[in-house]
């Protein structure tokens, strides 16, 4: 299958598996959850045969040993737990490919007592990090509220209805923690002002304010899907590292990227949810608190059917571009962004991974779909989810 071809970016055991399972797929529909307990067990196990970063699940936990296993087959453990998690529930065509996957990955491993003990360990931390994450099949999902009042979400054009979203359980915050983020401004204040008449000039589908770049990178960011390309961004550099691949190095990496990437998700959307700002199509079209309705205003792009405040795709880039920052040396040449969920794979280069996060973020109000103030709300919230994540997670052993 040629899903399973050889990649030139992933370098090592871990990335190969990574590719695989943030790779496009034929309904398009990025498994998040799947990816972040993947990399999460893949982490454990590797550090419960050589401890060298703290691990997420606890080692006392039943399923997960107690003691390090250093004879056990990195590549072999490696296999098993991806494939143990990203088995779980898969349809029939995706647990095949996922089993050829395991097949191939394990006929390069030679028959010794070590490969055997691999795969057993990773299966046993794979049961355990999805038994600490099994209340998560139990979070009923909803509707975002919506309502007729002055500033309140409702469902837009075109598509008149509204996504679901459901209160996870964060991985480096406290359920009951409030997300942090500043709230949108007041309805009718100076900045809610300014924020309508930014987005109504620069953001409409024929705006004469908008640069040809800028209209560029607004369709490129809001067809793909920063959570995916982040990761592949971060496979991508992992590969360009010099030396051999460190299999530990790369395991906290792609785990702490998926875990931060997961909380901007599990942060951001029931965020939107507490504030239930109305996107600015509706600010535009029914006007209001010192704005001049436009009946016939569109944006360049669709606007999503959910609320405003604040912009998921900056607080995912925000999460994605803050976490590069941390572990990898600033760039010496540009950075290449590749969309690996579009058609023919366009890229677009930046002098810095700050600079990704700030054009994803700029991008949506050159869409006309957000405020730029749910803009800098997601920046905010997505750099604070990256600082938290990489501070505190998988920490160098002592």
């Amino acid at each position: 299958m040629a899903v399973l071809a050889p990649s030139a970016h992933a370098t090592d055991a871990v990335t190969r598996w990574s590719e695989f399972a943030i790779r496009p797929s034929q309904d398009d529909d990025y498994d998040w959850h799947g990816v972040v307990l993947m990399h999460a067990a893949i982490h454990d196990t590797l550090n419960a045969m050589r401890p060298r970063f703290a691990p997420w699940t606890d080692r006392t936990s039943a399923a997960s040993p107690a003691e390090p296993m250093a004879d056990a087959d990195p590549a072999a453990a490696v296999a098993a737990a991806a494939h143990a998690i990203l088995s779980a529930g898969a349809s029939a065509d995706e647990r095949a490919k996922v089993d050829a996957l395991l097949a191939a990955a394990l006929d390069a491993v030679p028959d010794r007592p070590g490969k055997r003990a691999g795969i057993e360990l990773g299966r046993a931390v794979a049961a355990a990090t999805r038994a600490r994450r099994a209340a998560d099949w139990r979070v009923p999902l909803r509707d975002f509220s919506s309502g007729k009042g002055p500033g309140v979400w409702r469902p837009t054009p075109p598509f008149f209805r509204s996504f679901q979203f459901g209160r996870y359980q964060p991985f480096a915050f406290t359920l009951d923690e409030p997300a942090p983020l500043p709230p949108p401004p007041a309805l009718g204040s100076s900045a809610y002002l300014d924020a309508v008449a930014e987005v109504r000039e620069i953001g409409a589908l024929k705006s004469a304010r908008r640069t040809p770049a800028q209209t560029s990178a607004a369709v490129l960011w809001a067809e793909q899907n920063s959570q995916r390309n982040f990761h592949a961004l971060a496979i991508r550099l992992l590969a360009a590292q010099p030396g051999e691949p460190d299999l530990w190095v790369s395991a906290r990496i792609m785990a702490l990227m998926s875990f931060a990437m997961a909380d901007s998700v599990i942060l951001a959307w029931p965020a939107k949810e507490q504030f239930r700002l109305w996107r600015p199509i509706t600010a535009i079209r029914e006007g209001g608190f010192g704005v001049t309705a436009d009946t016939g205003w569109q944006p360049l792009v669709e606007t999503p059917p959910h609320p405003d405040h604040p912009s998921g795709h900056a607080t995912d880039c925000g999460a994605g571009a803050r976490v590069l920052e941390l572990l990898f040396p600033p760039p010496s040449e540009p950075v290449r962004y590749i969309a690996i969920d579009i058609d023919g794979t366009p890229a677009r280069e930046f002098a810095s991974f700050a600079a990704i996060a700030e054009e994803c973020a700029s991008s949506r109000l050159w869409a006309g779909v957000h405020f730029s103030t749910a803009n800098q709300a997601g920046s905010t919230l997505g750099r604070a989810v990256a600082d938290r994540v990489v501070d505190t997670m998988l920490r160098p052993a002592q």
